[in-house]
């Protein structure tokens, strides 16, 4: 089985870029453009979450925080967020990306989580 990856991004460019990206994975993807969309899509299949920190919105830490109480640690989440990683609250995420980012940062989160059973 594959892994399903929430991407969320509220620029479609770089929600498709990163969803490019994961293909080479042949992982399942879904998209969300802003934390409510981000919060409905989230389920017990999602693995990894790819998450802007700033959304328009919710911020990225009061999303991270509500699946962290609802998922516990059953899914990883990354920022992905031009924001350097000294200027973000990382208590409730799994890692940080600064945007622009590169290819490689993208896949060796995605290979970080296990196969879906």
């Amino acid at each position: 089985m594959t892994k399903k990856i929430l991407v969320v991004d509220d620029h479609e460019d770089v929600v498709e870029t990163i969803a490019s990206i994961l293909g080479i994975e042949n992982c399942d993807i879904e998209k969300a453009y802003n934390g409510h969309d981000c919060l409905e899509k989230a389920d017990d299949q999602v693995k990894l979450v790819f998450l802007d920190i700033m959304l328009p919105d919710m911020n990225g830490a009061e999303i991270a925080k509500k699946l962290r109480e609802k998922y516990k640690d059953n899914l990883k989440i990354v920022y992905v967020s031009i924001l350097p990683k000294e200027e973000v609250d990382l208590s409730n995420v799994d890692g940080h990306i600064k945007k622009p980012f590169n290819v490689d940062d993208i896949l060796i989160a995605a290979k970080s989580i296990p196969d879906a059973a």
